[in-house]
């Protein structure tokens, strides 16, 4: 997540990771190992975005409600009292703002009632941009109402900007579509972090994945037989392997 101060007030929310980090255990009891890049294989997007719909839906979501529990917070951590502009200007204008936006928000992304759910790990990518621009969603044609794809990793993307980028591969620029990703979940060009954006893409361009074999045992027969089968029937389509990219239908988009 990241703080932002935007029209001054603090503001936090999810940013690039929420989709692109996760976690990984030997065992049940084992502490949880972070893996930045691995796809969020747990994270419920459909059911957390229906979640802060109901939030906003609730009545109990308004100043009358919320500045003194705001109040409260702020006399048991920091000590002090709200001052008056903060009591009757500051809070009651964003939290308005925020059932506003919010709520009109959910009615662009009304779509997500008539489609069965994700699931972890999985996102309706070009139906949530769609709706962003308020697309007239009615208006699809019923086959084209469901767009859910896995969160994908992001290692190695210095070797994969070589092939057309995003999922149906439309354009060959690594910082459109970085940038289109972005206008997906929400960003106005007003809004983008382009220093932040570049220090992410320079990162992601040589990251790789952990050495799980370190961590988790291999065995070498199960490796070779799923390696015969994924040459077979995947590689052509996904590349070689997760640092070679090469296939005869990688990156080519077709209907």
């Amino acid at each position: 997540m990241s703080q932002r101060r935007h029209l001054g007030i603090d503001r936090t929310f999810l940013n690039c990771a929420v989709c692109h980090t996760s976690t990984v255990r030997g065992k049940a009891d084992a502490k949880p190992m972070l893996v930045a890049g691995m796809g969020a294989n747990t994270f419920n997007l459909m059911a957390f975005e229906k979640f802060i719909n109901s939030c906003m839906r609730d009545v109990k979501f308004s100043a009358e409600y919320l500045v003194p529990v705001i109040r409260a917070q702020a006399s048991q951590e920091q000590g002090a009292e709200l001052s008056l502009l903060d009591r009757y200007v500051v809070y009651p204008v964003a939290i308005a703002l925020m059932r506003h936006r919010v709520t009109t928000l959910m009615h662009r992304m009304r779509f997500i009632d008539a489609q069965p759910d994700w699931g972890p790990g999985r996102v309706d990518t070009f139906n949530s941009a769609k709706a962003l621009f308020n697309f007239p969603i009615e208006q699809l044609p019923h086959e084209e109402l469901l767009g859910t794809a896995d969160f994908p990793t992001i290692w190695n993307q210095g070797k994969e900007n070589q092939h057309a980028a995003a999922l149906d591969g439309n354009n060959n620029h690594v910082e459109e579509r970085n940038l289109n990703a972005a206008f997906g979940t929400g960003a106005t060009p007003p809004s983008l972090d382009h220093a932040a954006m570049a220090r992410i893409q320079a990162w992601n361009a040589s990251a790789t994945p952990p050495a799980f074999e370190k961590s988790f045992p291999i065995d070498p027969v199960k490796a070779q037989h799923g390696s015969t089968i994924y040459k077979e029937y995947c590689a052509a389509c996904h590349g070689a392997s997760g640092s070679d990219f090469s296939g005869q239908h990688v990156a080519k988009s077709r209907p």
